[in-house]
């Protein structure tokens, strides 16, 4: 039995409840596949200054990734 259990919850119920305001720049494709798979990829980068950062949501490691290369990137912070 693990006693952390009512610390859990689901990728949805973190989405529904968290994460409206950060999946701005995230496609709804990305976010109802993350839903479906109960999994959360985040990349955070910090490119020019320790303040200012980039950051992108998905599904999987390579969702991130490649949303991260994508020349038309618009998640800065």
């Amino acid at each position: 039995m693990n006693e952390h259990a009512c610390n859990y919850c689901t990728a949805k119920q973190w989405i529904e409840e968290h994460m409206q305001g950060d999946f701005y720049f995230t496609s709804p494709d990305l976010i109802e596949a993350m839903k479906a798979t109960n999994t959360i990829y985040r990349l955070q980068i910090y490119p020019d200054t320790p303040v200012g950062f980039h950051y992108w949501y998905g599904p999987t490691l390579e969702s991130v990734i490649d949303q991260a290369r994508a020349p038309d990137r618009e998640t800065d912070v």
